[in-house]
């Protein structure tokens, strides 16, 4: 006797309907006539997908949980539809070290309602060693906030001890996005200005640089948030050619451009930014890359108004209904 058979439903938009048979948590029969089982619901014609995996997410466990935890962000996981999730390392503290990666594992095991993995991030190199030992799903660099030296002795220490580890990059060169933005502070507060204070160049700069390590240690490679058509042209074209990279798109770079900034004023700040329309990663772009990651990192609407300063053109009483903001 089966658990639970789903009637009525779809594996693809085109396919005919059929019947799914489950027992202990698994699909054991497809079959187009309904089987006895404990439970039978009617799909009626809806589709039946796996679960999903979400790699980039910010529950901001442990350290900042009035913003969200391991429960209430898995809950929210799990109520869309995704069974898997990759939290990033920019806690507090950072998970950065063995013994904070290992309380992060425990925090998880704890609260978690889905299966979930680590990113580790990399700051004492003497680290990667022991961290990779704990299997993380990668180690994350952000460049917007190392040099290129660093840059460079960090792939050659994961390269090293950890070769068949992935390194994930937040690619925006950290020199032209401090001299853009000091620029900027003198042009005022605008919420427009903030994307030119982490221009397009900055991102494109920091791929083309990721890229020549990639190929100089045969490193793999993923690029998180990918929001330039430049980006990801440069990504797609060695990748053609054998170079072990990939890359990623969030839904707010995909949906939402720039204007936005004009629209929602503070709401809208993400990094990276969102970009115009001539570098803009719309919908049609979506064959071309690997994954979407939601980038997930919930704050709580009071005190982003408190830390980033009121939105123009939205009253004090407004709500975001996007999930984007």
């Amino acid at each position: 006797m089966l658990d639970l058979c789903l009637v009525n439903c779809k594996l693809d938009s085109n396919a005919e309907e059929v019947c799914l048979g489950i027992k202990g948590g698994k699909i054991v029969s497809i079959k187009k006539l309904p089987a006895h089982a404990d439970e039978t619901i009617d799909l009626n014609g809806q589709i039946v997908l796996p679960g999903l995996i979400d790699v980039h997410v910010h529950f901001r466990d442990p350290g900042l949980t009035f913003k969200e935890d391991f429960h209430t962000g898995s809950a929210a996981a799990a109520a869309g539809g995704f069974t898997t999730v990759l939290d990033m390392p920019n806690t507090l503290p950072p998970t950065n070290t063995p013994p904070a990666f290992r309380e992060k594992l425990k925090i998880g095991q704890k609260k978690s309602l889905v299966d979930f993995g680590i990113h580790a991030g990399v700051s004492d190199l003497s680290h990667i060693k022991e961290l990779a030992e704990l299997k993380p799903a990668s180690f994350k660099i952000f460049m917007d906030l190392v040099d290129g030296d660093f840059l460079l002795k960090a792939f050659d220490k994961i390269k090293g001890v950890a070769a068949d580890h992935v390194i994930s990059l937040h690619a925006e060169d950290s020199q032209l996005v401090q001299q853009c933005t000091r620029i900027m502070k003198k042009e005022g507060n605008d919420p427009e200005l903030y994307a030119q204070a982490r221009p397009p160049q900055a991102e494109i700069k920091a791929v083309e640089a990721a890229i020549s390590l990639a190929w100089k240690y045969n490193q793999k490679v993923h690029f998180c948030h990918v929001s330039t058509q430049k980006s990801l042209q440069l990504i797609n074209n060695v990748q053609a050619i054998g170079c072990p990279v990939t890359s990623e798109i969030t839904p707010h770079h995909l949906f939402l451009d720039s204007s936005y900034l004009n629209r929602f004023g503070n709401l809208a700040k993400t990094n990276p930014p969102l970009r115009d329309k001539e570098n803009q990663l719309g919908l049609k772009y979506l064959p071309e890359i690997d994954i979407i990651g939601t980038d997930h990192a919930p704050t709580p609407l009071r005190r982003r108004r408190k830390v980033f300063g009121m939105p123009r053109l939205v009253s004090p009483d407004w709500k975001p209904s996007s999930p984007y903001f």
